[in-house]
């Protein structure tokens, strides 16, 4: 990558001593460890990264905003910081993100993989709900959309239309995220009903008479 990755990585260092020293930014211990080589596995992953540093001091800048970023953010652990990477990878873009654009990424590690976002869970409650109601069984939707349908006002949210619906939901439906990234327990859905299977026996008159005919016939 040439002489303008080393200075990145000089600014980086230089960045980070000046700030410390001027207590301007309080790191966390996981902001220390990961600040540096996240950085730099970004700038590998991106191969438009140049395009952000065309100076030495647009270098310090985008250094120093993420340095504050990882500062200020909560949560940050090294398995939030892969999912973070992973997206990156997969979004196909070779510009750099901004800090923010990485630290909801982070944030979004935080909860269970394959965990519904707010449109993905609105889709579900909405198909849930057109279903007659004998064939609706709460088991089988995800445990974050059916904490949200028990939080929620369901009798308003069925009179909104789809646009206000979707509103109502995705704002109760991000609360449910947040418990779920703060380990709060959310309410479970109750297994299926026991369907009650009613056997018809064959009729015994039969056999019944078949032994009255033996006991008479000991008897003679």
């Amino acid at each position: 990558m040439g002489g303008l990755y080393q200075q990145v990585s000089i600014s980086t260092q230089l960045t980070i001593s000046q700030e410390l020293k001027q207590g301007r930014v309080h790191l966390s211990d996981d902001a220390k460890r990961y600040n540096n080589d996240i950085f730099k596995r970004v700038i590998a992953i991106c191969p438009a990264w140049k395009q952000a540093f065309s100076t030495k001091e647009a270098a310090q800048d985008m250094r120093r905003e993420w340095l504050i970023g990882f500062a200020d953010a909560k949560g940050i652990t090294s398995e939030t910081i892969e999912y973070a990477l992973s997206r990156l990878r997969k979004r196909g873009n070779p510009f750099m993100p901004s800090i923010g654009e990485f630290l909801a990424w982070c944030d979004e590690g935080r909860l269970p993989a394959g965990t519904k976002n707010e449109e993905k869970s609105f889709l579900e409650v909405i198909a849930y709900n057109r279903r007659p109601r004998k064939r609706r069984e709460p088991s089988e939707l995800s445990a974050e959309t059916y904490h949200t349908l028990t939080v929620i006002d369901g009798f308003y949210f069925r009179g909104l239309n789809t646009g206000k619906a979707e509103e109502y939901w995705s704002k109760h439906h991000k609360q449910t995220l947040e418990c779920m990234k703060n380990g709060q327990p959310l309410n479970i859905a109750p297994p299926p009903a026991e369907k009650i299977e009613y056997i018809k026996e064959p009729s015994r008159r039969l056999v019944g008479i078949d032994a009255i005919k033996t006991i008479k016939a000991g008897l003679r």
